[in-house]
């Protein structure tokens, strides 16, 4: 297993996309929901002409994401759980 750089750079990519996260705007506006795949919100293709995933997730080989809400806005806290090959399954997701 490898780790994820966090350079200030990275968080800097990633901080410029917030508001068209797709993946912060569904969990911010969902509080209390199951866990989520990228692929649960959007196609592949949509996937990959994000901003967010151009910028921030492709550098770092962020392919596939599941996310788990972990608290409601104002202060919103996920959970994010990557993989570069295999998409996250339903089942996956309990």
């Amino acid at each position: 297993m490898s780790s994820i750089p966090t350079g200030a750079s990275h968080i800097a990519a990633f901080e410029r996309h917030i508001a068209d996260n797709p993946l912060v705007t569904y969990a911010a506006s969902h509080p209390g929901s199951d866990a989520f795949a990228n692929t649960d919100l959007l196609s592949e293709r949509q996937w990959r002409n994000l901003g967010v995933y151009a910028d921030h997730h492709r550098p770092l080989g962020l392919e596939h994401i599941l996310v788990i809400a972990a608290s409601e806005l104002p202060t919103l806290v996920g959970i994010a759980l990557f993989r570069e090959q295999t998409a996250f399954s339903a089942r996956d997701c309990y």
